[in-house]
């Protein structure tokens, strides 16, 4: 069974994001994913990620966001994690103040996973213990260890009644 550990790499963990408002620290994490071969172009997601935003924020409990955008011509899904020594309001929306940032970038075909690797998260959030340790660590190796404990579970299409 893959884990979360399975979408990312150490190279797109930051432990401490050097970004002290969300815009910028969305421009870091997509920085990222371009160093890490993971999207082709950080500008232009970075212009979908905001667009879908825009329609939409992903901030929500417990100090989370999880911005994405499928994107055409993607081999596979992938995510970069940052984090924030202090929380920060997420894109004007003082609601929800995030200090943990998941930037997905979505293969067009990709939903599957993409659900599979939501699931996880729901996972990581039920888990208190490992999800305290999480906002502790200070280097990708521990982020990736720890990720490694999150399974991401099969999703199923429901099964429709007639």
């Amino acid at each position: 069974m893959n884990s979360l550990a399975d979408y990312t790499s150490l190279e797109l963990l930051l432990p401490k994001l050097q970004s002290r408002d969300s815009a910028q620290a969305l421009k870091e994490l997509c920085g990222r994913l371009e160093y890490a071969g993971k999207v082709p172009n950080s500008a232009l997601f970075y212009n979908a990620v905001m667009a879908r935003e825009k329609l939409s924020s992903t901030a929500t409990s417990p100090g989370w966001a999880m911005p994405h955008s499928r994107i055409q011509g993607l081999s596979e899904l992938s995510f970069a994690l940052g984090m924030s020594p202090e929380p920060m309001e997420w894109l004007g929306n003082s609601a929800v103040p995030v200090s943990m940032i998941f930037l997905f970038a979505v293969p067009e075909t990709e939903i599957g996973s993409y659900l599979r690797v939501i699931s996880g998260l729901a996972r990581l959030n039920r888990k208190p213990a490992l999800l305290s340790e999480l906002l502790r660590v200070v280097d990708s190796q521990a982020m990736l260890e720890l990720l490694r404990q999150i399974s991401v579970g099969e999703v199923r299409p429901p099964v429709l009644k007639g």
